[in-house]
């Protein structure tokens, strides 16, 4: 990918970004903030949290798997992202040190955390061993 590429692509996440933030467990991402991410953990009791960079590649490629995802699993997993250098306060909490980094909590406590790309088969595959209420389906 070039750079004039590259620069495009983010230009026109973060462009996307600035549009009204969606809200809770219907399908959409939650930016979190440390004003509310306390919040967020215990309203919903199953929840995927993407820690990104705006400058991070691998992150842009997730974006849309994690759309995806939320929309797909809506009613069942609530998703957010942390930007890691607006709130590096929850980064640090974390230990947060590689970019994508996401972590799974169920009711409130962190479970699994792994870094990097992930296909959204095996996304999905994690998820179901993680997350009772979706070991049926």
């Amino acid at each position: 990918m070039t750079e004039n590429k590259l620069k495009e692509l983010i230009n026109n996440d973060l462009q996307n970004e600035n549009k009204v933030e969606q809200t809770e467990d219907d399908g959409r991402i939650i930016k979190l903030t440390k004003e509310n991410i306390n919040d967020f953990l215990s309203k919903h009791v199953c929840v995927v949290i993407d820690f990104y960079s705006d400058t991070c590649p691998p992150c842009h490629r997730m974006k849309p798997v994690l759309n995806e995802l939320a929309e797909e699993f809506k009613g069942k997993i609530a998703f957010a992202k942390v930007h890691t250098k607006e709130e590096r306060a929850i980064a640090e909490a974390l230990q947060v040190k590689a970019h994508p980094t996401f972590y799974f909590f169920h009711e409130g406590f962190p479970i699994l955390f792994f870094i990097g790309e992930k296909k959204k088969s095996d996304f999905i595959q994690l998820m179901k061993i993680q997350f009772p209420n979706l070991k049926e389906n």
